[in-house]
């Protein structure tokens, strides 16, 4: 028995003596691919002793969170799983009906229960809230407007877990938050919520969101955004798209180690247009698992002249093929706040606020950064 808890510990200590030493020359090896520099950056050799305390810092953080075949155990790991129980390895991650899988963390979960709903304070402080921006927006010469993109279990109800039983109160937050930018905006303030669910009524083979990813498609936020520049008084023309494949398979497919496993399809905007980065490099916008920097610059030269400015979080990356192609100054900003000085700054005529709808489920709105005292 001894000799057998000696021979193990020995396998152990090589195990990780290998793992070690992988992780040593992917260090060597230099910067990863943009996904695993975002999830932890390859440390700098140091050229001075002066460095050497930020390199094992460095390292040390490193090491915790992206060591040599990281990946590769995440998916062995989920195939196991998968193949075992039947049921998703990432607590994060739901399987639905149809292999569709859902983001089931609290804030989405809640709202698709019907347990976050509005109270007459908050939606005082909502009403507060969107006027108070648009009027700060107005009086340096911008027009705002603020856009909620549908949690996916909002437009594919039907397809969640078993055990997230839908509440007939469900989305009434986004229902509140809605009225509320009716009462800023004008009783015509388009609701994305109900133009998608109506177009998936009409339509349910229509790709609205990726079946493994949390967003939506280019499409779907194309149809929202055409309808908000509408209202702002721009007409812009329905998208044009291809039915291709995608560059990756979705962030919810990768959280349970699937990534390489599932080749997706979804409608594709035409790219004409191009992206670069504060340094002028020309960025690869991929609006699936998206992943880009902050800000990026886009546009198309026959595109509308008024310089637009979109403040957004991950489900704004969508709507950048769309708008890119139909302007010709865009700036992309991915922060949840709109600050009036930064669209001032880039001499925005125009500013949209794109917000995925598990964000209103903060403990009040907090629209706008640089806000008034």
């Amino acid at each position: 028995m001894r000799r057998l808890s000696f021979l193990s510990a020995v396998l152990a200590c090589l195990l990780l003596a290998a793992l070690g030493a992988l992780t040593v020359v992917d260090i060597l090896d230099g910067p990863g691919s943009d996904r695993q520099e975002f999830e932890a950056r390859t440390p700098h050799r140091p050229d001075r002793v002066s460095q050497l305390p930020r390199f094992i810092a460095d390292t040390r953080y490193y090491v915790g969170q992206r060591y040599a075949l990281k990946e590769h155990f995440v998916m062995w790991r989920g195939r196991m799983h998968l193949a075992l129980f039947g049921h998703s390895p990432h607590q994060e991650v739901g399987i639905g009906k149809q292999g569709y899988l859902f983001y089931q963390t609290e804030a989405p979960v809640a709202l698709a229960q019907g347990h976050a709903r509005l109270t007459e304070q908050q939606r005082a402080e909502w009403d507060f809230a969107l006027s108070e921006t648009r009027a700060e927006f107005a009086a340096r010469g911008m027009r705002y407007r603020y856009l909620v993109g549908p949690n996916k279990h909002t437009i594919y109800a039907d397809m969640l877990p078993s055990w997230i039983q839908v509440s007939p109160q469900a989305s009434s937050q986004i229902k509140g938050v809605v009225g509320a930018a009716r009462s800023t905006f004008g009783a015509d303030y388009p609701d994305a919520r109900l133009r998608l669910l109506d177009i998936r009524k009409q339509n349910p083979e229509r790709m609205i969101y990726h079946r493994s990813d949390t967003h939506w498609t280019e499409w779907a936020a194309a149809i929202a955004v055409q309808d908000m520049m509408a209202h702002m008084g721009i007409a812009l023309p329905d998208p044009e798209y291809r039915i291709e494949t995608l560059e990756r398979s979705g962030d919810l497919s990768r959280m349970i180690g699937q990534q390489r496993r599932m080749t997706v399809t979804g409608p594709r905007l035409h790219r004409r247009w191009v992206c670069s980065d504060e340094a002028g490099e020309t960025v690869d916008i991929v609006t699936i698992d998206p992943l880009i920097p902050s800000p990026v610059f886009c546009g198309a030269p026959t595109g509308r002249p008024e310089p637009l400015v979109v403040f957004h979080d991950s489900f704004g990356v969508a709507a950048i093929p769309y708008l890119s192609a139909h302007f010709q100054d865009v700036t992309f900003i991915w922060t949840d706040q709109a600050d009036p000085v930064r669209a001032e700054r880039h001499g925005a005529k125009y500013v949209l606020h794109i917000q995925v709808e598990r964000k209103l489920m903060r403990s009040e709105p907090a629209l706008m950064a640089n806000a008034p005292r």
